[in-house]
């Protein structure tokens, strides 16, 4: 049975309890899907997340052109690693159209996904 995570905890948490939660239940489960693509999130900084394409963490302050330093710098990144945050969504959206999984559990409050989930069961 495939069980599909969202993003939404994942980019709210670093670290913390509740992803942690969710990072242990998606490695003990092989058949688990997970709807997120970049993360700063310790956790899914594990060997195993690997298998999901999780691309590399946001951007950190002190790497994020190390070599420049102009005003405006932190609003440019403040922007880019928003711009990154957005694509989470929008990949959790693409992965519950494609109907691809047998149980879809959300990660968090948001109700986002309401309008995608059609008759599939959820947790």
């Amino acid at each position: 049975m495939k069980v599909l995570y969202d993003h939404q905890i994942f980019d709210l948490q670093n670290i913390g309890g509740i992803s942690r939660y969710f990072a242990e239940l998606i490695k003990s489960n092989p058949t688990a899907g997970l709807s997120i693509r970049y993360s700063n999130n310790l956790y899914l900084q594990d060997e195993y997340f690997k298998i999901f394409k999780i691309l590399p963490k946001y951007y950190e302050r002190d790497k994020f052109l190390p070599h420049f330093n102009f005003k405006g710098k932190m609003r440019l990144f403040n922007y880019y690693n928003g711009l990154l945050r957005k694509n989470n969504p929008a990949i959790s959206e693409e992965h519950l159209k494609e109907s691809t999984f047998d149980i879809f559990h959300p990660t968090y409050y948001n109700p986002y996904f309401l309008k995608f989930i059609k008759n599939k069961p959820l947790i």
